[in-house]
Protein backbone atom coordinates (compact mmCIF):
# COMPACT_ATOMS: atom_id res chain seq x y z
CA UNK A 1 0.00 0.00 0.00
CA UNK A 2 2.82 2.16 0.00
CA UNK A 3 2.23 3.96 -3.20
CA UNK A 4 -0.70 4.50 -2.30
CA UNK A 5 -1.04 5.22 1.04
CA UNK A 6 2.11 5.66 3.57
CA UNK A 7 1.79 4.30 7.18
CA UNK A 8 2.31 7.23 9.98
CA UNK A 9 4.24 6.09 12.79
CA UNK A 10 4.18 7.42 16.40
CA UNK A 11 7.57 8.60 15.33
CA UNK A 12 6.72 10.34 12.48
CA UNK A 13 3.66 12.26 14.25
CA UNK A 14 6.48 13.20 16.44
CA UNK A 15 9.39 14.52 13.76
CA UNK A 16 6.49 16.64 12.54
CA UNK A 17 5.68 18.51 15.71
CA UNK A 18 7.25 21.85 16.64
CA UNK A 19 10.88 21.34 16.92
CA UNK A 20 10.29 17.47 16.50
CA UNK A 21 8.52 17.03 19.37
CA UNK A 22 10.30 19.30 22.00
CA UNK A 23 8.20 22.32 21.58
CA UNK A 24 5.30 22.91 23.92
CA UNK A 25 1.77 22.12 22.23
CA UNK A 26 -0.34 25.55 22.87
CA UNK A 27 -4.23 23.88 22.99
CA UNK A 28 -6.75 25.91 22.07
CA UNK A 29 -9.25 23.71 22.91
CA UNK A 30 -10.69 23.75 19.39
CA UNK A 31 -11.16 19.74 19.00
CA UNK A 32 -11.04 16.88 21.59
CA UNK A 33 -10.41 12.89 20.44
CA UNK A 34 -14.49 12.33 20.91
CA UNK A 35 -15.40 14.58 18.72
CA UNK A 36 -14.67 11.52 15.95
CA UNK A 37 -17.54 9.51 17.52
CA UNK A 38 -19.73 12.26 15.95
CA UNK A 39 -17.66 13.96 13.54
CA UNK A 40 -15.63 11.32 11.98
CA UNK A 41 -14.62 13.98 8.63
CA UNK A 42 -12.78 16.40 10.80
CA UNK A 43 -11.54 19.97 8.68
CA UNK A 44 -9.09 22.28 10.28
CA UNK A 45 -8.62 25.92 8.96
CA UNK A 46 -7.31 28.96 9.51
CA UNK A 47 -4.72 31.58 7.66
CA UNK A 48 -1.31 30.18 6.37
CA UNK A 49 1.41 29.88 9.44
CA UNK A 50 -1.67 29.43 12.04
CA UNK A 51 -0.71 26.00 13.25
CA UNK A 52 -3.35 23.37 11.31
CA UNK A 53 -0.70 20.49 11.05
CA UNK A 54 0.28 20.94 14.47
CA UNK A 55 -3.14 20.71 15.45
CA UNK A 56 -4.53 17.87 13.87
CA UNK A 57 -0.98 16.09 14.53
CA UNK A 58 -1.80 16.33 18.36
CA UNK A 59 -5.21 15.64 17.91
CA UNK A 60 -4.54 11.97 15.64
CA UNK A 61 -1.76 11.62 19.06
CA UNK A 62 -4.32 12.21 21.19
CA UNK A 63 -6.99 9.94 19.32
CA UNK A 64 -3.73 7.45 19.57
CA UNK A 65 -3.35 7.48 23.30
CA UNK A 66 -7.24 6.88 23.65
CA UNK A 67 -7.27 3.91 21.96
CA UNK A 68 -9.89 5.00 19.65
CA UNK A 69 -7.39 4.62 16.58
CA UNK A 70 -5.06 1.56 16.91
CA UNK A 71 -1.39 1.85 15.93
CA UNK A 72 -0.44 0.66 12.55
CA UNK A 73 -4.13 2.28 11.22
CA UNK A 74 -2.90 6.17 10.49
CA UNK A 75 -1.70 6.91 7.24
CA UNK A 76 -1.65 9.90 4.54
CA UNK A 77 -1.64 9.72 0.94
CA UNK A 78 1.41 8.65 -0.95
CA UNK A 79 2.47 9.83 -4.29
CA UNK A 80 0.12 7.79 -6.50
CA UNK A 81 -2.79 8.22 -5.00
CA UNK A 82 -3.28 11.67 -6.81
CA UNK A 83 -2.66 10.43 -10.12
CA UNK A 84 -3.84 6.37 -10.51
CA UNK A 85 -6.68 5.38 -12.99
CA UNK A 86 -9.22 5.38 -10.51
CA UNK A 87 -10.16 1.82 -11.12
CA UNK A 88 -6.92 0.47 -10.55
CA UNK A 89 -6.49 2.47 -7.29
CA UNK A 90 -10.41 1.15 -6.23
CA UNK A 91 -9.03 -2.57 -7.02
CA UNK A 92 -5.85 -2.08 -5.32
CA UNK A 93 -7.10 -0.41 -2.12
CA UNK A 94 -9.93 -3.00 -2.04
CA UNK A 95 -7.30 -5.78 -2.06
CA UNK A 96 -4.89 -4.22 0.17
CA UNK A 97 -6.91 -3.27 3.06
CA UNK A 98 -7.53 -5.02 6.46
CA UNK A 99 -10.98 -4.27 6.75
CA UNK A 100 -11.35 -5.69 10.34
CA UNK A 101 -10.07 -2.71 11.96
CA UNK A 102 -10.78 1.40 12.28
CA UNK A 103 -8.22 3.24 10.14
CA UNK A 104 -7.46 7.18 10.00
CA UNK A 105 -6.18 9.12 7.16
CA UNK A 106 -4.59 12.18 7.38
CA UNK A 107 -5.09 14.88 4.88
CA UNK A 108 -2.51 17.97 5.27
CA UNK A 109 -3.31 21.11 3.35
CA UNK A 110 -5.99 19.04 1.61
CA UNK A 111 -6.53 21.68 -1.19
CA UNK A 112 -3.24 22.14 -2.02
CA UNK A 113 -2.10 18.51 -2.55
CA UNK A 114 -5.78 17.71 -4.19
CA UNK A 115 -6.21 20.93 -6.59
CA UNK A 116 -7.39 19.60 -9.20
CA UNK A 117 -10.72 17.96 -10.51
CA UNK A 118 -8.81 14.54 -11.21
CA UNK A 119 -7.19 14.27 -7.93
CA UNK A 120 -10.51 14.88 -5.82
CA UNK A 121 -11.87 12.21 -8.05
CA UNK A 122 -9.03 9.98 -6.79
CA UNK A 123 -9.66 11.08 -3.14
CA UNK A 124 -13.12 9.89 -3.02
CA UNK A 125 -12.48 6.45 -4.34
CA UNK A 126 -10.28 6.01 -2.00
CA UNK A 127 -12.50 7.46 0.74
CA UNK A 128 -15.07 4.91 -0.61
CA UNK A 129 -12.93 2.16 -0.57
CA UNK A 130 -12.35 2.98 2.85
CA UNK A 131 -15.54 3.08 4.07
CA UNK A 132 -14.80 -1.12 4.50
CA UNK A 133 -13.14 -0.51 6.92
CA UNK A 134 -14.58 -1.25 10.64
CA UNK A 135 -14.17 2.90 11.39
CA UNK A 136 -13.26 5.49 8.79
CA UNK A 137 -11.97 8.46 10.07
CA UNK A 138 -10.48 11.73 8.48
CA UNK A 139 -8.53 14.60 9.83
CA UNK A 140 -7.76 17.51 7.16
CA UNK A 141 -6.36 20.50 7.05
CA UNK A 142 -6.94 23.39 4.85
CA UNK A 143 -4.81 27.17 4.61
CA UNK A 144 -7.78 29.88 3.55
CA UNK A 145 -5.87 30.54 0.66
CA UNK A 146 -5.97 27.36 -1.16
CA UNK A 147 -9.47 26.82 -0.85
CA UNK A 148 -11.88 26.87 -3.91
CA UNK A 149 -15.56 27.12 -4.23
CA UNK A 150 -15.45 23.20 -6.04
CA UNK A 151 -13.33 22.54 -2.58
CA UNK A 152 -15.92 24.10 0.03
CA UNK A 153 -18.60 22.18 -2.06
CA UNK A 154 -16.74 18.89 -2.21
CA UNK A 155 -15.71 18.97 1.17
CA UNK A 156 -19.58 19.66 2.22
CA UNK A 157 -20.73 16.94 0.10
CA UNK A 158 -18.62 14.53 2.31
CA UNK A 159 -19.87 16.00 5.55
CA UNK A 160 -16.40 17.39 6.95
CA UNK A 161 -16.57 19.25 10.27
CA UNK A 162 -15.27 22.46 9.79
CA UNK A 163 -12.86 23.15 12.81
CA UNK A 164 -11.07 26.57 12.63
CA UNK A 165 -7.73 27.75 14.52
CA UNK A 166 -7.52 31.16 16.05
CA UNK A 167 -4.38 33.29 16.58
CA UNK A 168 -2.79 32.74 19.63
CA UNK A 169 -3.21 35.24 22.34
CA UNK A 170 -0.70 37.25 24.04
CA UNK A 171 -1.09 35.05 27.50
CA UNK A 172 -0.07 31.72 24.57
CA UNK A 173 2.50 33.22 22.99
CA UNK A 174 4.25 33.80 26.46
CA UNK A 175 3.70 30.25 27.12
CA UNK A 176 5.07 29.95 23.52
CA UNK A 177 8.40 31.54 24.31
CA UNK A 178 9.06 29.42 27.63
CA UNK A 179 8.04 25.90 25.68
CA UNK A 180 10.95 27.31 23.22
CA UNK A 181 13.46 28.20 25.53
CA UNK A 182 12.91 24.98 27.16
CA UNK A 183 13.15 23.37 23.83
CA UNK A 184 16.35 24.79 22.26
CA UNK A 185 18.26 26.43 25.36
CA UNK A 186 18.09 29.67 23.66
CA UNK A 187 17.38 31.94 26.31
CA UNK A 188 15.89 36.01 25.91
CA UNK A 189 15.55 38.66 28.12
CA UNK A 190 12.75 40.32 29.50
CA UNK A 191 12.65 43.07 26.50
CA UNK A 192 13.05 41.05 23.90
CA UNK A 193 10.60 38.23 25.17
CA UNK A 194 7.94 41.23 25.43
CA UNK A 195 8.89 42.60 21.81
CA UNK A 196 8.18 38.95 20.55
CA UNK A 197 5.05 38.71 22.13
CA UNK A 198 3.95 42.06 20.83
CA UNK A 199 5.39 41.85 17.33
CA UNK A 200 3.31 38.39 16.86
CA UNK A 201 0.28 38.47 14.47
CA UNK A 202 -1.03 35.37 16.18
CA UNK A 203 0.96 32.92 14.40
CA UNK A 204 3.35 30.12 16.29
CA UNK A 205 6.46 30.07 13.20
CA UNK A 206 7.57 33.79 13.57
CA UNK A 207 7.78 33.17 17.02
CA UNK A 208 9.59 29.85 16.42
CA UNK A 209 11.74 30.91 13.52
CA UNK A 210 13.49 33.36 15.83
CA UNK A 211 14.70 31.08 18.20
CA UNK A 212 15.10 28.11 15.16
CA UNK A 213 17.32 30.86 13.41
CA UNK A 214 18.99 31.66 16.82
CA UNK A 215 19.61 28.13 17.36
CA UNK A 216 21.19 27.78 13.83
CA UNK A 217 23.48 30.52 14.18
CA UNK A 218 25.01 29.17 17.23
CA UNK A 219 23.45 31.88 20.17
CA UNK A 220 22.39 30.93 23.57
CA UNK A 221 20.66 34.59 24.08
CA UNK A 222 18.69 36.50 22.46
CA UNK A 223 18.24 40.31 23.21
CA UNK A 224 16.32 43.13 21.57
CA UNK A 225 17.71 44.32 19.15
CA UNK A 226 18.35 40.76 17.97
CA UNK A 227 14.97 40.04 18.25
CA UNK A 228 14.03 42.53 16.07
CA UNK A 229 16.36 41.83 13.64
CA UNK A 230 15.37 38.12 13.66
CA UNK A 231 11.35 39.10 13.69
CA UNK A 232 11.75 41.44 10.60
CA UNK A 233 13.78 38.59 8.33
CA UNK A 234 11.22 36.18 9.48
CA UNK A 235 8.07 38.60 8.34
CA UNK A 236 10.12 38.63 4.96
CA UNK A 237 10.75 34.98 4.20
CA UNK A 238 6.92 33.99 5.20
CA UNK A 239 5.77 37.14 3.25
CA UNK A 240 7.63 35.76 0.26
CA UNK A 241 6.23 32.48 0.49
CA UNK A 242 2.98 33.98 0.07
CA UNK A 243 3.90 35.95 -2.72
CA UNK A 244 5.00 32.92 -4.83
CA UNK A 245 2.46 31.09 -3.78
CA UNK A 246 -0.10 33.77 -5.35
CA UNK A 247 1.45 34.17 -7.86
CA UNK A 248 1.77 30.92 -8.56
CA UNK A 249 -1.61 30.62 -9.05
CA UNK A 250 -2.84 33.87 -10.43
CA UNK A 251 0.53 35.82 -12.44
CA UNK A 252 -1.48 38.89 -12.80
CA UNK A 253 -1.56 39.81 -9.42
CA UNK A 254 1.97 41.07 -9.34
CA UNK A 255 1.24 44.89 -9.67
CA UNK A 256 -1.38 44.27 -6.53
CA UNK A 257 0.97 42.98 -4.57
CA UNK A 258 3.46 45.22 -5.37
CA UNK A 259 1.26 48.18 -4.22
CA UNK A 260 1.11 46.46 -1.26
CA UNK A 261 4.25 45.89 -0.62
CA UNK A 262 4.70 49.77 -1.49
CA UNK A 263 2.56 51.20 1.31
CA UNK A 264 3.81 48.76 3.85
CA UNK A 265 7.22 49.83 3.30
CA UNK A 266 6.17 53.65 3.24
CA UNK A 267 4.48 53.19 6.90
CA UNK A 268 1.32 54.13 5.31
CA UNK A 269 -2.06 52.10 6.15
CA UNK A 270 -2.93 50.06 2.93
CA UNK A 271 -6.54 51.04 2.69
CA UNK A 272 -8.26 48.81 0.12
CA UNK A 273 -8.90 51.92 -2.24
CA UNK A 274 -5.24 53.26 -2.22
CA UNK A 275 -3.69 49.86 -3.29
CA UNK A 276 -6.41 49.31 -5.97
CA UNK A 277 -5.16 52.46 -7.00
CA UNK A 278 -1.47 52.49 -7.28
CA UNK A 279 -1.99 48.56 -8.49
CA UNK A 280 -3.97 50.30 -11.63
CA UNK A 281 -1.37 52.90 -11.92
CA UNK A 282 1.24 50.23 -12.44
CA UNK A 283 -0.30 48.18 -14.71
CA UNK A 284 -0.79 51.45 -17.05
CA UNK A 285 2.73 51.18 -16.79
CA UNK A 286 3.64 47.84 -17.17
CA UNK A 287 4.85 46.91 -20.96
CA UNK A 288 1.64 45.62 -23.55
Amino acid sequence: MNSFLRLLTPDDLRRRRGFGGRVLWINRDIAHPDDLSSNPSILITGQANIGRTREALELIYRALKRGIIPEGRVFEPGPELRTTDPHFLKQELSRQINLDEPILLFLDDLPYQFDEEEKLRNLEVALQSLQACKALFVIATACDEHVTPEHTQWLAAKNFAEYRLRGLTSEETARLIAGVVGACGVHTDYDASEYLIQANDGTPELTLFTYLRAEEDGLDHIDRESAQQYHADNVDELWAGIRRSLLDRDPDIEDLLVSISTFYAAGVTPFTNLVLAFAAYLQQLSPT
